[in-house]
C-alpha cells in the first residue's frame, strides 16, 4: 500500500521529495518507483494497484528465467537444474516477490550474476552468451548496477560483496564491475541519498562488526508469541535448517568426487557480509534470500543421482520426503501471517474515509504500522504508531491511555488529528507479542468508554476517533 502511495506521489507531482517527513527513504532510492510510475502511466491506470497485483507473477517468472541461466553455468544435468529451481521456490517463503524495491533489485542482482558467470567467468565452462559483444555485456551490467544502486539500500551490499570475492579469488574477471558498483553506491549515498546516510551514519559506525547483535533482531522470541505464530516461526526456521544441511551434504559430496565448486560456494557465502552492519531486523532473511540460489544448487546435488545414473527407490523416497518437508515449511512461512496481513473491507473503507475527508497536515495515531496505508496524497498525513515508541514512553501510554491520547490529539500544529484502531493491528500485537496483549486491550477499552473521544468512522474491524474534549466531565 505505501509503495503504491509513493508511486502516486511521483505521478501526481512529477518529482520526488527526499526531505519528506515520511517515507523519505523511498524518495532517496527511487529507481523502482520511477519504473513503476512509468508502467502505470503507460497502461493508463490512475493508481499502481493493478501493476502491484501483477508484480508477484512478474517477479517470480523473472527469477525462474534468470536462476535457470545462473544454474546452467554450473551443471548441464537437467535433473539437477530443475530440482535446484524447485528447491529455491519451495524454500523461499521470505516473501520478497511483492510490489517492492527489494524484489525489483533482486531480479537485477540475478541478472548481473547470470551475465558475469556466463560472460566473464575464468573457469572452464560452456558459456551461454559468448556470442555477446564484450562491450554490450559491460554496458548492460553497468546499467543494471546503476539500477540497483538507485533502487535499494541492501542489495548493492550483496552484489558488491559477491563481485569482490569473485575478483579476489580469480573466479571471474570482474574487478571493473566491482569498482563501478562501489563507486556508484558511494556516489549515490553521498549525493541524492545523503539525508538518510547522514542520519544513519552514527548507527552504522556503532554497530559495525556486531554480527550477533545485528542478527538477533531477526529471530523473535517465540515464548512471547501466540502459539500459532510460534509454530509459524519454528516451521520457517526449520525450512532454512533443512536446506542448509542439504547444501552442506551436497558440497561435501562434490568435494569427495574431486569437484571444487568454489564459485558457487563464494556466491552462497558472500551475502553474509551484510551481517557486519545494521540493516534492520530482517537482515538474516535477506542474507538467506541472496544465498538461496547456490544453497538450492548444492542441495540438489545432494539429492539427485550422478550424471546418467537412474533414480533409485531409496533416493527417490528421500528426495520426495525432503521436498515435502520444505513445502510444508514454506506453506507455514509464506502464509502463516495472513491473519495479520489480511485487511478486511471495513479496514480499507476506514482508510478511504480518511483519504476523502482529512485535510492537509493531519496527524494519524495508530497502534502499529499494520494497516492499509494511504494511497491518495499520503504526504498529508504524519503517522505515529504507538508501539514504535521507546519502552518507557510506551509504558506511560498504556498506564494512562486516555490522558496520553488526549494530549497527543490536542495538537494545534495539525489541521486534524485522529486515532485509528483496527483488527489487523490487534492481530499483529496478539500474534507477535512484543507489546503486552492485555494492556493493549485495556488501552482499547479505555478509549472506547471515554467520552473524550468520538468515533467519526466505526465498523466491526476499524474505528477512527477524534478528540472532543480534553478533560473528563465533572
Amino acid at each position: 500500500w505505501k509503495h503504491v502511495g509513493v508511486v502516486d506521489f511521483l505521478i501526481r507531482t512529477g518529482g520526488l521529495d527526499r526531505f519528506a517527513d515520511q517515507l523519505a527513504v523511498y524518495h532517496q532510492w527511487p529507481g523502482f518507483f520511477s519504473a513503476a510510475g512509468t508502467i502505470t502511466s503507460l497502461v493508463g491506470s490512475r493508481h499502481a494497484v493493478m501493476v502491484a497485483m501483477l508484480a508477484p507473477l512478474f517477479f517470480n517468472f523473472a527469477n525462474l528465467v534468470l536462476l535457470h541461466f545462473v544454474i546452467s553455468t554450473f551443471t548441464s544435468d537437467r535433473r539437477v537444474k530443475w530440482l535446484a529451481l524447485s528447491l529455491f521456490f519451495v524454500t523461499n517463503w521470505i516473501g520478497q516477490d511483492y510490489f517492492s524495491p527489494q524484489a525489483f533489485a533482486f531480479v537485477m542482482h540475478l541478472a548481473v550474476i547470470a551475465l558475469v558467470l556466463q560472460r566473464y567467468s575464468l573457469e572452464d565452462r560452456n558459456h551461454i552468451g559468448r556470442t555477446w559483444s564484450p562491450i554490450w555485456s559491460s554496458v548492460v551490467i553497468c546499467l543494471l548496477i546503476l539500477g540497483i544502486s538507485v533502487s535499494h539500500q541492501i542489495t548493492p551490499v550483496m552484489l558488491t560483496s559477491s563481485l569482490l570475492l569473485l575478483a579476489l579469488t580469480r573466479r571471474a574477471a570482474v574487478w571493473p564491475f566491482f569498482f563501478f558498483s562501489a563507486a556508484a553506491n558511494v556516489a549515490w549515498g553521498s549525493t541524492w541519498a545523503r539525508p538518510f546516510i547522514s542520519d544513519q551514519i552514527g548507527k552504522i559506525v556503532d554497530r559495525a562488526g556486531d554480527v550477533t547483535g545485528n542478527a538477533a533482531g531477526t529471530f523473535r522470541d517465540t515464548s512471547v508469541q501466540s502459539s500459532g505464530q510460534a509454530l509459524v516461526s519454528t516451521m520457517g526456521r526449520m525450512t532454512f535448517a533443512v536446506i542448509g544441511i542439504l547444501a552442506v551434504i551436497g558440497f561435501l559430496r562434490r568435494w569427495r568426487q574431486g569437484n571444487r565448486d568454489w564459485t558457487a560456494g563464494i556466491l552462497a557465502g558472500a551475502p553474509a557480509f551484510a551481517l557486519l552492519n545494521n540493516y534492520g531486523v530482517e537482515v538474516v532473511f535477506r542474507v538467506v534470500l541472496f544465498s538461496l540460489p547456490m544453497l538450492s544448487l548444492f542441495a540438489a546435488r545432494a539429492l539427485a543421482p550422478g550424471m546418467a545414473r537412474p533414480w533409485k527407490p531409496l533416493r527417490t523416497l528421500v528426495t520426495v520426503g525432503a521436498v515435502g518437508v520444505l513445502v510444508t515449511g514454506y506453506l507455514f512461512g509464506y502464509y502463516g501471517k495472513e491473519r495479520q496481513y489480511y485487511f478486511t473491507p471495513d479496514e480499507r473503507e476506514a482508510m478511504v474515509y480518511l483519504q476523502d475527508t482529512a485535510p492537509d497536515h493531519t496527524l494519524l495515531i495508530t497502534l502499529t504500522t499494520n494497516y492499509p496505508n494511504l494511497i491518495d496524497r499520503y504526504e498529508r498525513f504524519l503517522t505515529v504508531p504507538i508501539t514504535n515508541q521507546r519502552a518507557d514512553s510506551l509504558n506511560r501510554i498504556l498506564d494512562a491511555p486516555v490522558d496520553t491520547m488526549s494530549r497527543w490529539l490536542d495538537n494545534s500544529d495539525y489541521d486534524a488529528t485522529y486515532l485509528l484502531i483496527s483488527q489487523a493491528q490487534l492481530n499483529e500485537i496478539t500474534d507477535v507479542g512484543d507489546v503486552p496483549v492485555e494492556r493493549t486491550l485495556d488501552f482499547v477499552r479505555a478509549i472506547e468508554s471515554s467520552p473524550r473521544f468520538e468515533p467519526v468512522f466505526q465498523s466491526p474491524a476499524a474505528t477512527i476517533y477524534r478528540l472532543t474534549q480534553t478533560e473528563e466531565p465533572s
